[in-house]
C-alpha cells in the first residue's frame, strides 16, 4: 500500500542509477535467472524522470521519445512517435505504481484522434513484475507484443535442413513437414512470394494490435525480404509446395544482426528469430513446425545459447505455436494511444 498520504507522495531524491539498476537486476533474475541486466541511464545522460514513494520504496520513471518517419521500416512495428516509460525500482512495485502511471500520462498532451500507429505511451516490462499488470490494464494500456525466449539445446543440431538425410535414420525434416513439402534456402526467384506472404503475415499481426498498416506496406515489407534474401546460408529458409508454391518462410537474423535485442537476457550468445510465417491455406500440415526446426538447428551449429523473438500478445494462434515450439515469455509491451 502506498504511504500515510491518500496518494504517493513524489520521491525527494534523484536516486544513484548504477545502484539502482544492479538492485533492480538482481531482483528480477531471482525471479527468472533468463532476464537480462537493467540498464541505468548512460554515463553524462541527464534523464527526465518521474519519482513516486511507497511503502516499499521508490518507483522511478526515466521517460523517454522515440519517432519514426511512416517510409521506416520498423514502422511497421512500432507507433511513428512513442512516449516510453522505463520503470525502476529496487524493491516490488506495489500500488504505487498506478500512481506513477498517473502522473506520466497526465503529462502527456493528448493527440487529436486517439491512433495508437501515430502516437502511443510504451512500456516495457518483464512478465515477473507480475504487480504492474493491473495498474497498466487501469490506465487503459493493452499488451501488444510478447518477448520470448528458448534455450538452443544440443540435440537441435541434429535436425536436417534443405531435405538432407540425418544421421540417425529418421526422416529428414522437409518430409515430416508433410507430404510434398520441402524446405531450402530462398533463392532471388522467390522473391515475389516471400513478399506476398510478408505482407500476409503483416496483416495478420494488425489484426491482432502487434503492427502497424502504413502508406506503402510493399515497399517496408519488400526491406525485410532483402535482408532475408541477403544472410548467409542456413540463416533462412522456405517451404515449398511439390507444385512449386511457397508456402512459409522463416528467417534467424545472424549474430551481427541481432545485437540489439540480445540485452533481453542473461544467456550468450543469443540470436533473433525476426520473421516467421506460414500462408494460412497451408497450416495445420507441419509447415511452420519444420522451418522452425531448421532454424534451431543453425543456432545450435553456430553455438548459439538463446534465441529471441516477439509474437502478438493477442493472438492466440502465435502464441500457442510458439508454446508448442519450446519458447516461453520473457517481457511484453504494453500500449496506450495518447
Amino acid at each position: 500500500m502506498p504511504t500515510t498520504t491518500p496518494s504517493p507522495t513524489p520521491a525527494a531524491a534523484t536516486p544513484d542509477w548504477t545502484e539502482l539498476c544492479r538492485a533492480q537486476t538482481e531482483r528480477l533474475q531471482v525471479a527468472d535467472p533468463l532476464l537480462g541486466v537493467t540498464p541505468p541511464p548512460e554515463e553524462g545522460e541527464t534523464p527526465e524522470v518521474l519519482g513516486v514513494g511507497g511503502s516499499s520504496g521508490a518507483i522511478w520513471g526515466i521517460l523517454r521519445e522515440a519517432t519514426v518517419r511512416p517510409d521506416d521500416p520498423l514502422s511497421a512495428w512500432v507507433p511513428l512517435h512513442r512516449q516510453i516509460l522505463q520503470i525502476r525500482s529496487a524493491a516490488p512495485p506495489d500500488t504505487t505504481a498506478f500512481a506513477l502511471l498517473t502522473r506520466w500520462l497526465s503529462r502527456l498532451e493528448p493527440s487529436e484522434g486517439l491512433d495508437a500507429g501515430r502516437r502511443a505511451a510504451v512500456v516495457r516490462l518483464p512478465v515477473v513484475e507480475r504487480e504492474l499488470a493491473l495498474p497498466l490494464l487501469d490506465a487503459g494500456f493493452v499488451p501488444q507484443t510478447t518477448t520470448a525466449i528458448r534455450r538452443v539445446a544440443a540435440t537441435d543440431a541434429a535436425t536436417p535442413t534443405d531435405g538432407a538425410a540425418p544421421t540417425d535414420g529418421a526422416a529428414p525434416a522437409a518430409a515430416r513437414a508433410g507430404s510434398g513439402v520441402t524446405l531450402r534456402s530462398p533463392v532471388p526467384e522467390d522473391r515475389e512470394a516471400l513478399l506476398d506472404l510478408a505482407v500476409e503475415m503483416h496483416a495478420s499481426d494488425v489484426h491482432h494490435r502487434s503492427a502497424f498498416a502504413r502508406p506503402d506496406m510493399g515497399a517496408i515489407m519488400g526491406h525485410y525480404v532483402e535482408e532475408m534474401l541477403g544472410f548467409p546460408e542456413g540463416w533462412a529458409h522456405v517451404a515449398i509446395d511439390d507444385d512449386g508454391t511457397l508456402l512459409g518462410l522463416v528467417s534467424l537474423d545472424p549474430p551481427e544482426h541481432s545485437t540489439w535485442a540480445a540485452p533481453s537476457t542473461s544467456l550468450a550468445p543469443t540470436v533473433y528469430l525476426g520473421m516467421a510465417a506460414v500462408t494460412v491455406r497451408a497450416r495445420q500440415r507441419g509447415v511452420g513446425g519444420a522451418l522452425v526446426r531448421a532454424v534451431h538447428g543453425q543456432a545450435a551449429r553456430t553455438g548459439q545459447a538463446a534465441i529471441l523473438l516477439d509474437h502478438a500478445a493477442l493472438s492466440p494462434l502465435s502464441s500457442t505455436f510458439w508454446h508448442r515450439q519450446g519458447y516461453r515469455p520473457l517481457a511484453t509491451t504494453w500500449l496506450r494511444p495518447v
